[in-house]
């Protein structure tokens, strides 16, 4: 079953637009999948001067003519987006809603020509309440936020827009599925003793990186070693960026 299937989530994000509360935002670890839900208040306009309401079907026109809204997704730097799911009420005959998405950078200096679109849809089969759904038509299913991009020299986002035409057409709210990932290995090797012929390569790497870990001195990490609770509770602490006030 889809997220949207479900009448109470539309519920939940009708009582979030009253209340004004702002999106939620997956703060989960792990590869696993994670949903990450944007209600339909959280859209913007691409023009002041739409008429709308927000009401049990989400954002509504009030008068006919495209209105186009757009909202900016979160999702921590190196994610995988693997689908993006657009809840839509189109009781109109002729004219279909479109949905889309997109990866833009935002150099933080010189050139960068990376990003793009992610995926478009529209409602076109839908009677009524239903889900748009896209998926990346990038390998297989999935593209990575920075995979296109420098990622030390750019600012990345991404955009979910869906363009409405008439007073019978809605806009409820998004879904975002996605994942972690550990980063693809270097081509060489930090550590002497885990070349990349290593088969735990990748995930040492990983944490060398990021500077979780710099070994065990020497210039190697000691992969067979044991691990102290000390270092443990190093290991922990930095890759969770535990930070506690006083």
């Amino acid at each position: 079953m889809r997220l949207f299937d479900s009448p109470k989530l539309v519920v939940v994000l009708l009582a979030a637009a009253c209340l004004g509360s702002s999106p939620a935002i997956a703060q989960s670890y792990g590869t696993g999948s994670q949903d990450l839900v944007i209600p339909a208040f959280a859209f913007e306009p691409t023009f002041h001067d739409y008429q709308f309401v927000l009401g049990p079907s989400g954002l509504t026109p009030t008068a006919d003519g495209d209105q186009t809204w757009v909202t900016s997704v979160s999702v921590p730097s190196g994610a995988i987006v693997d689908e993006i799911d657009v809840l839509v009420v189109d009781n109109d005959g002729t004219a279909d809603i479109q949905v889309a998405s997109s990866l833009a950078s935002f150099p933080v200096s010189g050139s960068n020509s990376c990003g793009g679109n992610f995926a478009t849809g529209t409602s076109s089969g839908i009677t009524g309440q239903g889900t748009v759904v896209m998926t990346s038509p990038f390998g297989s299913g999935a593209i990575e936020s920075r995979g296109l991009c420098n990622a030390v020299d750019s600012w990345l986002s991404y955009y979910v827009t869906a363009t409405l035409h008439t007073t019978t057409q809605s806009l409820g709210g998004v879904r975002i599925a996605w994942h972690r990932s550990v980063s693809p290995p270097p081509a060489t090797a930090t550590f002497g003793d885990v070349p990349t012929s290593h088969p735990f390569f990748q995930f040492i790497e990983a944490l060398a990186a990021s500077g979780i870990t710099g070994g065990c001195g020497g210039g190697n990490y000691c992969p067979d070693a044991g691990v102290t609770r000390g270092q443990m509770a190093v290991f922990l602490a930095k890759s969770l960026g535990l930070n506690w006030p006083n």
